[in-house]
């Protein structure tokens, strides 16, 4: 699995992150970090090498590289919805949870169809919320739960992130 003595760097790289590839795709996750890491030797602007390294790094339960990985990959493509993806579940796995809810949110107002998106979102939310509140979230939308609990009067205005960031104003005017 070496790379050619002389060979274009991109060329070399691809082939470093498809090898990679299927190593991830085997859960071999310090074999995929290490060819991650070789291709980013030779592209180290390269977001997606980032982003797949961190996602490797996460699957070998290193969630501090994996952050490192992430937020460089933000930096580097921030309209990019996967790079604040995996961003927001490094956050998660290190249990910072209101941080990943803002950044999945966040993610979600890039890629407003994305399923995976949508569903770290909520888990997210639903940890920061916690309680009894976080409990039924796992069940049904917020903003539902919230409609039942104030009779209705809490109004979701958009498909996306609004109904998210107006059910966490309800739930905090509703503790109080």
């Amino acid at each position: 699995m070496g790379v050619r003595q002389g060979a274009d760097p991109a060329q070399s790289a691809s082939e470093l992150r498809d090898w990679a590839n299927r190593a991830y795709r085997q859960h071999q996750y310090a074999d995929a970090v290490a060819l991650y890491s070789q291709a980013l030797l030779l592209q180290p602007e390269d977001h997606t090498l980032l982003s797949n390294r961190s996602a490797a790094y996460l699957g070998q339960g290193y969630p501090d590289l994996a952050l490192a990985d992430a937020q460089q990959c933000v930096q580097l493509a921030p309209s990019w919805p996967k790079a604040s993806f995996r961003l927001a579940s490094c956050l998660a796995a290190l249990g910072e949870w209101s941080a990943a809810a803002q950044v999945a949110v966040h993610a979600l107002g890039l890629a407003p169809d994305s399923q995976e998106l949508a569903a770290l979102a909520q888990e997210a939310q639903g940890r920061v919320l916690g309680g009894e509140l976080g409990s039924r979230f796992q069940r049904k939308t917020l903003a539902d739960d919230l409609k039942g609990r104030a009779g209705g009067g809490v109004h979701v205005l958009a498909v996306g992130t609004a109904p998210m960031l107006l059910a966490l104003s309800a739930a905090a005017s509703l503790a109080q």
